[in-house]
């Protein structure tokens, strides 16, 4: 999938069994993403950055010799991640929000058996939801509003896996701290990819191999300044590696 025409063209160079990324200038159709405005929402700016993209002469619609044609696509599925064009990793994160809330209903029998007991009830939920919630986690570059989706649905599904009903939530002040410690005292979702990244990270840099290449990337860096009028969007700033 090539690239937005507003990405920077990226080239990573290996010097000492470590890595430089340098950003070459800004060409024709390559240029840099230019950071929103104060008044530009989320959503227009990805609207706006779709438009240009998909009529961009890199994304255009290739014609083979026996007649038939290769498309690009704004977002592909890759080792169970979604990657955009973009690199930006909200798109990735709702998917696995709607994954995870699927799982939730489709133990609904579980949840609701009395007869089981409330550890073997996490355990499971550990198991399957939140192992849905944080697949590839590793490489999410997050924003406060990524952390507050993902806690709402880990606070969504605790209140329902404890049976807690929304008045009692209002009336009897039953807060999302509250309910994660009475859940055996469950992280919140930042605690938990915290977690996950640094076990990550652990096993990196116990790798044997010098020039293994997510060992590499943790001493690599941009080498290049990013202009006061906007703000780039890289594999190392805002974007996921």
């Amino acid at each position: 999938m090539p690239p937005c025409p507003e990405i920077e063209n990226i080239s990573l160079t290996t010097i000492s069994n470590q890595l430089s990324i340098e950003v070459s200038p800004a060409q024709n159709t390559v240029a840099t993403i230019a950071a929103k405005s104060p008044r530009e929402s989320d959503d227009s700016r990805k609207a706006r950055c779709d438009a240009k993209y998909d009529v961009c002469d890199e994304t255009k619609r290739i014609e083979l010799d026996d007649g038939s044609h290769v498309d690009f696509a704004r977002e592909f599925v890759y080792l169970g991640s979604l990657a955009s064009y973009d690199l930006i990793d909200d798109p990735d994160i709702q998917r696995r929000i709607s994954t995870a809330s699927r799982s939730m209903g489709a133990l609904k029998n579980l949840w609701d058996n009395d007869n089981i007991d409330m550890k073997t009830k996490y355990l499971f939920f550990l198991a399957i939801p939140i192992n849905l919630l944080l697949w590839g986690c590793e490489s999410w570059a997050l924003k406060e509003s990524a952390f507050d989706k993902l806690d709402v649905f880990i606070h969504r599904s605790v209140r329902r896996i404890l049976k807690i009903k929304w008045s009692e939530v209002m009336d009897e002040h039953f807060s999302n701290k509250k309910a994660r410690a009475t859940f055996f005292n469950l992280p919140d979702a930042r605690s938990m990819i915290a977690a996950v990244q640094l076990r990550f990270l652990g096993k990196a840099l116990r790798h044997p191999d010098p020039l293994h290449l997510p060992k590499q990337l943790l001493t690599a860096w941009a080498d290049h300044r990013t202009k006061k009028m906007y703000t780039a969007t890289s594999v190392t700033d805002h974007g996921s590696f």
